[in-house]
């Protein structure tokens, strides 16, 4: 609500934090998205809203001095009519300008293909979709591990089960009779039902287990510390030393 008692909605970037009672919005990321200004004083920060050729939308937020600190707006919500009728506006105004490419975690992530993100790309932040590992360009992987990668993220099954039902199988009737029947899984590639089992990152993470690496605790011998050069100098003789500046006047009870 601004300081005439009109509702105010703001879009901006949200921040995703369900652990948290309150919800966070930036000033500094407003005004760079759709610009305007704050005015901080010590007990109140005012924004001032761009309003096309009219002037300016005024909503001053108090500071919580008792406990945060910082500018607080209490009862704040946005009924389900208000989202349906502004939803829409609300959107396409987050993609207004090119500013809203650093807030993008990849705008700055160079690729083989074209260099730069375009600013497409860039605007659809999280959501941008890079090479895949089952993707024609991956030479790691051979046409058949490819394949059975696919069909293992399809179905969700282990890879040694998808490649039995890639293979002929053989039954025998109580007449003693083989019967062999056709794959459930028809493979583009005469090996996928054969070759070598590609890792998958999901199954690699699902498989983690916490290790404890085999650390062995030593204790140094008090009796022997300096053992090495004990009654090895003479008056006169040159030695190096490590050296340390200490700025506490005086001398530690254990000093020689």
């Amino acid at each position: 609500m601004d300081d005439e008692g009109n509702d105010v909605y703001l879009p901006c970037v949200s921040y995703h934090l369900p652990t948290t009672d309150v919800r966070l919005f930036s000033p500094q990321v407003y005004h760079q998205l759709h610009g305007g200004h704050s005015v901080v004083r010590g007990d109140a920060v005012t924004m001032l809203v761009r309003n096309n050729s009219r002037p300016p939308i005024t909503v001053t937020i108090p500071i919580d001095k008792d406990c945060t600190n910082l500018p607080v707006v209490h009862n704040s919500f946005v009924s389900q009519k208000a989202k349906r009728q502004h939803a829409s506006k609300f959107r396409s105004a987050l993609n207004a300008t090119g500013i809203y490419a650093a807030l993008d975690y990849f705008a700055n992530v160079s690729t083989k293909i074209g260099g730069h993100l375009s600013t497409l790309s860039r605007l659809q932040g999280l959501f941008f979709s890079f090479p895949c590992v089952g993707g024609l360009a991956n030479e790691n992987l051979s046409n058949a591990q490819k394949e059975l990668l696919l069909w293992h993220w399809r179905l969700g099954v282990g890879m040694q089960h998808i490649q039995a039902m890639m293979r002929n199988r053989t039954f025998g009737d109580p007449f003693g009779r083989s019967h062999v029947h056709p794959p459930i899984i028809k493979a583009k590639f005469a090996s996928t039902s054969s070759c070598t089992i590609p890792k998958c990152q999901s199954c690699e993470l699902a498989w983690a287990r916490q290790r404890t690496p085999n650390v062995k605790r030593m204790q140094a011998n008090e009796d022997s510390k300096g053992a090495i050069s004990q009654e090895q100098f003479k008056v006169g003789d040159f030695i190096s030393t490590d050296q340390f500046v200490c700025k506490t006047s005086g001398r530690l009870p254990s000093a020689q």
